[in-house]
């Protein structure tokens, strides 16, 4: 570990990966995730211990490590749809970054520890980012895709200062501005057709300490951003339904006796198509299932 460094760095993985499916679940294909740490003057961070936390709606359930090598590079296996919590052992927090991919394996080039301000250190992607197809999928992908189909989107990553990354299949990549008078994001998701990513938008309020997640923002390439706020509450979780065709909300107050609020919105012409005023019991309708984590 370098001398002086007080800090432990800290990287939320969210990897969210489109491949075949059967009715049963994803399928565990895997992918491969790597990059090189470094400090901002350029000198690795060898030999530190990786612990990557596998996450699931109810919390954590198994972890394991890796090594950064003498170049303070970094690679691990992922497979579809699944969480990742990656964080380097034995050093103080730095700051976080939330990753959502697509089928294809990524390299995030170089990432480099930044300490602009006492007490908030923050992460800066250098890159080159470069994608490739998994050898597992090389066979299928010499075959060109169909004409006019909607651009894929191979990645989604958002930086310690809530700058949100979108990196598409044709390597443009792209940078949503902020929301006015935004203080926060979290929550990335990317669609199982690669098609559209999201993320939750949180607002300082006059009424608690800490910011309220209140506004859904959805991308699809090409196309203008589509917003949802639903009934106004906080949205405490949300998912993609069908590809990129609807997307689910829950809502709730922050305080007081819970009354949750679900609504199912369709992505382009933002309508609302139908909602659920009750907890997710056996009555409620399938799209529900799975929002309430808290």
């Amino acid at each position: 570990m370098h001398a002086g460094v007080r800090a432990t760095v800290m990287l939320a993985f969210v990897l969210s990966v489109a491949v075949a499916q059967v009715r049963s679940g994803p399928t565990a294909e895997p992918l491969r995730v790597a990059g090189r740490l470094v400090d901002t003057a350029g000198a690795p961070f060898p030999h530190q211990n990786l612990r990557i936390g596998i996450r699931t709606r109810s919390g954590p359930s198994e972890t394991s490590y890796a090594e950064t090598d003498d170049r303070g590079g970094f690679a691990f296996p992922a497979a579809s749809h699944t969480n990742y919590d990656v964080s380097v052992v034995d050093v103080p927090q730095v700051g976080t970054m939330t990753f959502s991919l697509g089928r294809m394996d990524i390299d995030f080039g170089t990432i480099a520890l930044e300490f602009p301000h006492p007490g908030r250190p923050q992460i800066a992607v250098l890159g080159p980012i470069t994608a490739s197809v998994p050898r597992f999928h090389r066979a299928a992908e010499s075959t060109p895709s169909q004409s006019g189909a909607p651009q894929s989107i191979t990645l989604v990553y958002l930086t310690s200062d809530c700058d949100v990354n979108i990196v598409q299949r044709d390597g443009t990549q792209i940078r949503p501005e902020k929301e006015k008078d935004q203080s926060g994001c979290a929550a990335i998701r990317l669609s199982t057709d690669e098609i559209a990513a999201g993320w939750v938008v949180e607002y300082n309020g006059c009424c608690q300490s800490y910011p309220l997640p209140l506004k859904l923002v959805i991308f699809k390439p090409g196309r203008p951003l589509h917003r949802f706020v639903g009934d106004e509450r906080a949205i405490w979780n949300w998912r993609f339904v069908d590809g990129s065709r609807y997307v689910a909300l829950y809502q709730d107050f922050p305080h007081g006796k819970p009354a949750p609020h679900f609504e199912l919105r369709d992505i382009d012409s933002e309508r609302l198509v139908a909602k659920w005023e009750n907890d997710v019991t056996a009555k409620a309708p399938n799209w529900t299932k799975g929002l309430v984590s808290r």
